[in-house]
Formats: structure tokens, C-alpha cells, sequence
């Protein structure tokens, strides 16, 4: 399910509201994203239940660890809740945006409940959850968000 994405922002319309979400707030549901972001800006990251700029810097990639990736790790890696809102600024609302974002998700049969866990590790504990897969995790979040019963497993 990994893939890469070229995401496109249009220009604002003069006399437009003042805070326009452009893409609402979110975790990314895979492993980890890589994000390449223009100079536009209006990403924010939720850090401490407040949002923040996450600034583009010229030539630099943006990693973003996302749901899976938590869940694997046991929470041990976190998970960021993100959004991009359009500039205050009038220079900006009349750029175009674009973005490019590789998500990494792990292989359909890849265990996402049961923590990676290495021997001798003193926060081992006895996982006693049903087993859940990166494709049935995937299938729960869609369902979930169209707000629609799972559909069965292949």
C-alpha cells in the first residue's frame, strides 16, 4: 500500500475566510511519510495539543512517523496529529501549493499489535491481543472514515 503522492493546493480566491483548512487535521496511517514541501508553507504539526509552523527549509525532506509505526513500536514512537491551513499572509493565499509525499506502509501480513519486541528486552510482556494486520488495520481506518462496515478480508 505504500506510495507516492503529488499533492496540489489551488490558489485562494480574494475575499475568501480568514482560516481556510486546506487538508484537516490527521495522522497519516502508515509507518512513516517522507515529505517534500514547496516554500508555500501552512503545514502545522499538533505538538502538546498546540499547533506549530513546521517551516519548510529549502532542500530538506520532512520525515513523518505515522500510525503504524506507533502501534508497532509498541507507542514507543509517536504518532502526530497534522494539518495545512492557508497563510494569513496575501502573498501567500494567491500561490498554488504543492507537496510531494511518499507513504511507507508495512506489507499487508505484517502484525501491527504485537510490539517489535527483542530478546532480552526488560518491557517484554505477554501479548494477549488477537493479532491484527497491516491490511486489516488499513481496512478498519477506510471503514472508519467513510464511516462504512469493514469489508472482508482477502
Amino acid at each position: 500500500m505504500s506510495g507516492l503522492r503529488i499533492l496540489y493546493y489551488p490558489s485562494i480566491p480574494d475575499h475568501s475566510e480568514d482560516e481556510i483548512i486546506r487538508l484537516g487535521e490527521h495522522s497519516d496511517w502508515g509507518s512513516i511519510t517522507l515529505l517534500f514541501q514547496d516554500s508555500v508553507g501552512g503545514l502545522q504539526v499538533n505538538i502538546d495539543e498546540k499547533y506549530v509552523d513546521a517551516m519548510p527549509v529549502d532542500g530538506a525532506l520532512l520525515l513523518n512517523v505515522g500510525d503504524s509505526l506507533e502501534m508497532m513500536s509498541g507507542g514507543r514512537i509517536k504518532s502526530k496529529k497534522h494539518r495545512v491551513l492557508i497563510s494569513d499572509d496575501e502573498k501567500h493565499r494567491k500561490l498554488v501549493r504543492r507537496s510531494m509525499g511518499y507513504f511507507v506502509h508495512p506489507d499487508n501480513e505484517v502484525v501491527m499489535n504485537q510490539p517489535l519486541l527483542y530478546k532480552g528486552d526488560p518491557d517484554v510482556q505477554e501479548v494477549v491481543e488477537d493479532p491484527i494486520t497491516s491490511q486489516q488495520y488499513v481496512i478498519k481506518k477506510l471503514a472508519a472514515a467513510h464511516r462504512s462496515k469493514p469489508a472482508a478480508s482477502y
